[in-house]
């Protein structure tokens, strides 16, 4: 894909890692941002804070349709939140956390790491390419199979 292209998802989408995985693919112009919130236009999903996504939207277009460069100057070509932790809630309408910025992506400051749970629970790095398995569908939970948004109802699938 050599067209320009604006992506935008959230953390909380089942679609999360879309995103970073698009643009790393990408040969054209792109920008992507990745918000705290769940499916839907991210001016107004839950949770927060939400973005002036048809602002941004605009400038992205002034750019790459009326040909105006300074259109995006002072954006960053990749743009994340960062979410503290919470306690388990099965609603909250802000996230607290940070947006961070990246001229481009995959970025050349965040290296990836594999990590699994060990037998006992702990969390470690994956060594030598060993991995725990689960053994058999018991063990995967009464709603393995289901998918849950964020304040998604309690009706299975």
């Amino acid at each position: 894909i050599e067209v320009p292209v604006l992506a935008v998802g959230g953390w909380q989408d089942g679609y999360s890692n879309a995103i970073p995985r698009l643009l790393a693919g990408l040969s054209g112009p792109r920008m992507g941002v990745v918000g705290a919130w769940a499916h839907g236009y991210p001016h107004t999903a839950p949770p927060g804070p939400n973005i002036d996504f048809f602002g941004l939207a605009v400038r992205w277009w002034d750019r790459w349709l009326r040909g105006d460069e300074a259109a995006l100057d002072g954006l960053p070509a990749y743009q994340a939140f960062v979410q503290e932790g919470v306690p388990p809630e099965p609603w909250y309408s802000e996230a607290p956390g940070r947006w961070v910025a990246e001229d481009g992506w995959p970025s050349a400051h965040v290296t990836g790491e594999r990590w699994v749970l060990g037998e006992g629970g702990d969390l470690r790095a994956v060594l030598r390419g060993d991995l725990l398995g689960l053994r058999d569908w018991r063990s995967w939970g009464h709603r393995w199979s289901g998918w849950r948004s964020h304040r998604a109802s309690g009706r299975a699938w």
